[in-house]
């Protein structure tokens, strides 16, 4: 059997004092799979990328459910 290693990414939510500074956005989700960083313009591609909306749950629902109940199963 073969599988991949999947890396998936979430922009980190600011605080109120660091959205307040404009600085801290570093930052751009441009695609489901890539950001951007507006300083550099380099971007980076990823399996999955979540903006700073997204919650944690949403994300274990997304990546890792099944992951966690496969491994219950026995499956690693």
């Amino acid at each position: 059997m073969e599988s991949k290693i999947n890396v998936s990414l979430r922009i980190r939510p600011l605080s109120a004092a660091e959205a307040a500074q404009d600085k801290n956005h570093l930052w751009l989700k441009m695609s489901d799979s890539a950001i951007m960083n507006k300083r550099t313009k380099e971007v980076f591609q990823f399996d999955r990328v979540f903006g700073d909306d997204v919650s944690t749950r949403q994300i274990f629902d997304a990546q890792v459910h099944d992951i966690v109940h496969a491994a219950m199963d026995g499956i690693n």
